[in-house]
């Protein structure tokens, strides 16, 4: 869960964190109710295996979020030095970008 409006969460240009957190607006941080009712929601429709009240956490959504999270865990921040090749990945992604390199060219 992040609560930090505009954050830049590590290795953004490599990690689709939408696709892995939940995300709680900051005005919303003060009311424990819009802090807990995601959290909630996940549990609920996890446990009965469906997404309920327009959610969309079904078991296998559940499944899929916690499977890209341990893979970007492993990939990026396991260990030091997974860290700093996730620092070199991004620095070269950003370059990649600066300069219009497709994937693959040298830069």
């Amino acid at each position: 869960m992040v609560i930090a409006d505009g954050l830049t969460l590590p290795f953004a240009q490599l990690i689709a964190w939408d696709q892995i957190a939940v995300a709680v607006p900051e005005a919303a941080a003060g009311d424990p109710w819009a802090v807990l009712s995601p959290l909630l929601a996940i549990v609920g429709d996890h446990q009965s295996g469906h997404g309920s009240h327009g959610s969309e956490w079904t078991s296998a959504e559940v499944a899929r979020r916690s499977a890209l999270a341990l893979a970007v865990f492993h990939t990026y921040f396991g260990d030091p030095q997974q860290r700093v090749k996730g620092v070199l990945a991004a620095v070269e992604h950003v370059v990649r970008q600066e300069r219009g390199f497709t994937e693959g060219g040298e830069i």
